[in-house]
C-alpha cells in the first residue's frame, strides 16, 4: 500500500464461528438448542474438541468489529484497506481464526 493511502482500523473482540450439523443426542449432551449460537466458556472445551474430532466443522471469522470490517473491505474493493486488531489464543482455534480472517482480505 502506498504512503498516504487511507486505512480503516478496527479494534475489537474477534470470534471464531464454528458451525456443524449435529443430531439431537449431541445437542442434548451439551444442553444446546437447535439453530442457536453460544459464546465460549471453559465448560465448552470438550464440546469444541468433539466437534473437530467427529464432525465436519465450518469455521469462519466473526465478531461485530471483524464482520463490519469485512463488509467495508468488500465495498471498498481494495485488498488491505480495512485492517483489524484484537487478541486471539496461541492454539488450534487461534490459528483457524487468523487463517479465516486472512481469507477475507
Amino acid at each position: 500500500m502506498e504512503h498516504g493511502s487511507n486505512l480503516i482500523l478496527g479494534l475489537g473482540n474477534p470470534l471464531l464461528d464454528m458451525t456443524i450439523t449435529a443430531d439431537k443426542n449431541f445437542l442434548d449432551k451439551y444442553s444446546l438448542k437447535a439453530n442457536d449460537a453460544i459464546l465460549a466458556e471453559d465448560k465448552h472445551m470438550s464440546l469444541y474438541e468433539e466437534m473437530v474430532k467427529n464432525h465436519s466443522v465450518d469455521f469462519s471469522a466473526g465478531g461485530a468489529t471483524l464482520n463490519a470490517l469485512q463488509v467495508a473491505q468488500w465495498i471498498i474493493g481494495t485488498p488491505g484497506t480495512a485492517v483489524f486488531m484484537g487478541c486471539i489464543g496461541r492454539d488450534f482455534y487461534g490459528e483457524k481464526l487468523e487463517a479465516k480472517a486472512k481469507e477475507n482480505k
